[in-house]
């Protein structure tokens, strides 16, 4: 049985070297283990990747060339415990990493021995960049451009306040599922806190995913920013409504129990694994107007499909707003990545327009705060489609209300008579 620093550290490399996702990767990996191993190896993985920019810009200065991939992984996972995990003790820290890297890099435990001994005689030592951009974006364990682009657009206050409020614990929050439970019953436990931009958001603590409430789907895990996209769309019941890029089923569910289960919901996503998450979900929930269709959004235009009261396209995107939940975004993004995904969102935008009946709306929403991924798509779309206008349109910040960050814009689909 494999000890859980060497099981951390193998969930890292598979994140940081083989791009996979943090939490599917622990997901499989915490499998069958006691809770006290699954606790301390979600805490070295998250927090590893929660300060790995800054993390390797401690250590790299004390090597004499940077090491291979594998073992730079290894000292970034030895480096977070010694820095930021301190009530693991530095001498087990140090003890085991070196262990760890004598049985699978052999010619690297003396390295690996001397730059965490350096670190752990000071702790609290800061790290460098190359200029003082750098130096302040170290500060917030963010790479250099991704607060470079934030300063650009937000100006450099609201760019700090925004990074400093990714770097702290996300708050758990859940959605009550007014199908399955009378919001009251649990609106009124004095343990619990109400969410401010939501209706049915409330905020606990961990114990609280044991209760018979997530156990009955009575109670479901959403952010409260991400639950405001389906109050935002403003649905109706006896709707007819396409999500269509609706994995895993959050804002679908939603919006069925806003609609008391009446009209339909056409939940559609490109893959199909994701979309058994969907079903699984409403399932769970009790929704029970909701099919579920493999689609690429890029292509709705070319379905059959009847005009629909309303459109979703909660569009991919470079997630910069759920950092918090998601810190593998900080390892895996880049700037090419992000142009990519301004595309991907442009095509969504335009396919989905097709399917919205005159009068019906369309929304947009995105997980993450980037002008050219929000607002800046919105004036594009709106420049080539003049059958649409703006109604209303939202940016969350993190720092706003202590949620992930969100924008949202809500479009309405005039009649013919009226754009001629």
């Amino acid at each position: 049985m494999k000890d859980p620093r060497t099981i951390a550290y193998d969930l890292l490399s598979q994140v940081m070297l083989d791009h996979a996702y943090a939490n599917l990767a622990l997901k499989n990996g915490l499998y069958g283990l006691d809770e006290q191993d699954k606790a301390l190896i979600t805490a070295i993985v998250y927090t590893t990747l929660r300060y790995q920019p800054a993390t390797r810009a401690l250590w790299l200065p004390l090597v004499t060339k940077a090491p291979k991939p594998k073992i730079a992984v290894l000292l970034d996972m030895a480096v977070t415990q010694l820095v930021h995990l301190d009530k693991l003790p530095a001498y087990a820290v140090v003890d085991e990493s070196v262990k760890l890297a004598k049985r699978r890099f052999p010619e690297t435990s003396g390295m690996v021995n001397a730059v965490l001994r350096q670190i752990a005689a000071d702790p609290h030592r800061q790290p460098l960049g190359s200029d003082e951009l750098e130096t302040k974006a170290l500060s917030f364990a963010l790479p250099r451009w991704i607060y470079a682009l934030w300063i650009k657009q937000l100006g450099e206050s609201v760019a700090d306040q925004l990074a400093e409020a990714l770097l702290e614990e996300a708050p758990l929050c859940a959605r009550i599922n007014p199908l399955k439970i009378d919001p009251s019953v649990i609106t009124s436990d004095p343990r619990l806190r109400r969410g401010v931009l939501a209706p049915y958001a409330v905020y606990g603590d961990l114990a609280w995913l044991k209760t018979e409430w997530f156990k009955n789907g009575q109670l479901i895990v959403q952010d409260e920013a991400s639950q405001l996209v389906s109050v935002f769309t403003g649905v109706q019941p006896n709707q007819r409504i396409l999500d269509l890029c609706s994995a895993p089923g959050s804002k679908s569910t939603a919006m069925a129990a806003m609609m008391n289960n009446t009209g339909s919901i056409l939940a559609c996503d490109v893959s199909a694994a994701r979309l058994k998450l969907v079903d699984q979900q409403a399932q769970r929930l009790g929704v029970t107007n909701l099919m579920t269709c493999v689609l690429d959004g890029t292509t709705v235009h070319q379905q059959n499909f009847e005009p629909f009261d309303m459109v979703l396209v909660d569009a991919p995107c470079s997630g910069l707003g759920v950092i918090r939940h998601k810190p593998d975004i900080k390892v895996h993004l880049t700037p090419s990545v992000l142009d990519e995904l301004v595309v991907l969102q442009r095509r969504l935008l335009d396919s989905a327009c097709d399917v919205v009946k005159p009068g019906g709306i369309l929304v947009y929403s995105t997980c993450t705060i980037n002008t050219k991924e929000n607002k800046a798509q919105i004036t594009a779309f709106l420049a080539n489609h003049p059958d649409f206008e703006l109604v209303e349109e939202q940016q969350i910040l993190p720092q706003d209300y202590g949620t992930d960050g969100f924008y949202m814009a809500k479009l309405r689909r005039l009649d013919a008579n009226v754009v001629e």
